[in-house]
């Protein structure tokens, strides 16, 4: 990914991921609202709800060189 934000550094795939699901799960909740629909709202909860999962989410660790003992 290119963008970078005001840190300096690319944004994260998951922080991505939880904001796009954040916006959309709430673009969505309010499109239910507007239309009178439960239905619709409740798929824009579920949207949100898994974006605050992936809160839990962990990111894989960079492998060192360093890795075990080092041999003679």
């Amino acid at each position: 990914m290119s963008e970078e934000y005001s840190g300096g550094g690319p944004i994260p795939r998951v922080t991505l991921a939880k904001l796009v699901l954040a916006i959309g799960g709430a673009a969505v909740f309010f499109s239910g609202i507007r239309w009178d629909s439960p239905t619709v709202r409740w798929i824009g909860i579920g949207i949100v709800g898994i974006g605050w999962a992936l809160r839990f989410a962990t990111r894989k660790r960079a492998e060192s060189d360093d890795e075990g003992p080092p041999s003679d």
